[in-house]
């Protein structure tokens, strides 16, 4: 008995050095919830433009700035694009408004904390070829690191030409200033050759 008892003992003291605690992982500086999205575009003219959003809730340690060293953007591209959309690319979806062609939108707000949601607000300039496609983009901490790329985009179709319906009807300026009457345009866009 006491030789099995001492048997058992030392086994038990030889595997005790093999068991391995994993440490506590730190959350990340820079990491994001996705909270939502604008809905993909209608249809769009070759070259026309619409404006989009995309919500996300800070959940990393770090504060988020939209300027300077450290800004918070969005960048083009996504490990999840085609091969010509990888990170950083120039994007074909530019719209003159963006910073740059692979930057279409910093964060709203100065300084974005853990716990917090903010937008990026910006708009997509449909290509000038007709065609299907998907404008990804990934958020990014500007001259430190990329955030975690989930394949955000938005479907962007392009067509030739459209056939424009305009229902106008007109508003009134209850204000006391001298602003003048101002239509308001609702378009129905439908491809070329069907009518809505």
């Amino acid at each position: 008995m006491r030789k099995t008892f001492l048997t058992l003992a030392s086994i038990a003291l030889s595997i005790a050095p093999l068991v391995v605690t994993q440490p506590a992982v730190a959350a990340a500086a820079y990491d994001y919830a996705y909270v939502s999205q604008s809905a993909y575009p209608p249809v769009l003219t070759v070259g026309g433009s619409v404006g989009v959003w995309l919500d996300i809730k800070n959940i990393g340690t770090a504060t988020w700035k939209n300027t300077g060293h450290g800004a918070v953007r969005l960048g083009a591209g996504s490990m999840y694009g085609n091969t010509n959309q990888q990170r950083d690319y120039t994007s074909e979806f530019v719209a003159s408004s963006w910073p740059s062609a692979n930057r279409p939108s910093a964060v709203v707000g100065s300084n974005v904390k853990t716990g917090e949601t903010t937008r990026f607000m910006f708009t997509i300039k449909a290509p000038n070829q007709t065609g299907v496609y998907k404008a990804y983009f990934t958020p990014v901490v500007d001259g430190v690191t990329w955030m975690r790329d989930i394949g955000i985009y938005w479907q962007i179709t392009a067509v030739a030409s459209t056939s424009v319906t305009t229902d106008t009807e007109s508003t009134t300026n209850t204000t006391t200033d001298t602003t003048p009457t101002v239509p308001v345009s609702y378009l129905t866009i439908s491809p070329a050759g069907k009518n809505s």
